[in-house]
């Protein structure tokens, strides 16, 4: 089963000369070279902020944020590196990282790594990752070529007859999967629609 820890870590020396009240990084993607991090990472502030951090490839994307890459010597991002982050950003003098694993030895390991390079860390949460699929694989699949075979055209361009034989199951199974997979749907729908 997959879950996400959500980590605090204490700034690092190479961040905490740099205002995070009036600026914020996102950090995007982290990569483990040879000789160094490479990190892809989302910066709102001022240029003062983007030379300090020696970026590379600026691209501005909205008014005063900005992509671009770093490279670091950083310790906790070449141990992060090796792991799967889903988000990483600054907030109140703490980085926060979110980091997806497979099972709580990866946590244990992770732990360890960060406690003997003598990080400051706490563990704010951890969560068992589950699907928001409202279709499951079969449904979706099933639902799919239906559209594609013109199933829900007006008038329809192929029987439930022909495409039960196309896609080798019985029509009573598939008007089931059909009807369930809509059920599904329109529920989903009209609770949103309902919030």
């Amino acid at each position: 089963m997959l879950f996400s820890a959500v980590i605090e870590v204490d700034l690092e020396d190479w961040l905490k000369d740099l205002n995070w009240y009036n600026n914020s990084l996102r950090f995007l993607y982290i990569s483990n070279s040879k000789s160094h991090i490479r990190a892809l990472i989302e910066v709102k502030g001022d240029d003062e902020v983007l030379k300090k951090l020696n970026c590379y490839g600026l691209t501005k994307t909205f008014r005063d944020t900005y992509l671009c890459i770093i490279n670091s010597n950083s310790k906790l991002l070449s141990i992060l590196s090796d792991y799967i982050v889903l988000n990483g950003f600054i907030e109140s003098n703490k980085e926060v990282w979110s980091i997806v694993m497979s099972d709580y030895r990866e946590l244990r390991s992770l732990l360890r790594k960060l406690n003997s390079l003598n990080f400051r860390f706490k563990v704010m949460k951890v969560v068992k990752l589950k699907s928001d699929s409202v279709l499951t694989a079969k449904q979706e699949q099933i639902i799919k070529y239906a559209i594609e075979s013109g199933y829900y055209e007006f008038p329809r361009k192929i029987t439930l007859k022909e495409l039960a034989k196309r896609l080798n199951i019985s029509p009573s199974n598939l008007a089931e999967i059909l009807r369930r997979a809509e059920k599904n749907i329109l529920e989903v729908y009209i609770r949103e629609r309902l919030r």
